[in-house]
């Protein structure tokens, strides 16, 4: 299981081949996302 704290202005600047990575990782892995951050 893989998981991934994402969000926030990180979701602004990701490369377009991001979610075709995530998908072929999703299709061996289980993955979990949790949206984090935001100012503190």
């Amino acid at each position: 299981m893989i998981v991934i704290k994402i969000g926030g202005s990180v979701v602004d600047g990701l490369h377009p081949s991001t979610l075709a990575d995530i998908k072929a990782i999703a299709e061996k892995e289980q993955l979990v996302f949790v949206h984090g951050g935001g100012k503190e």
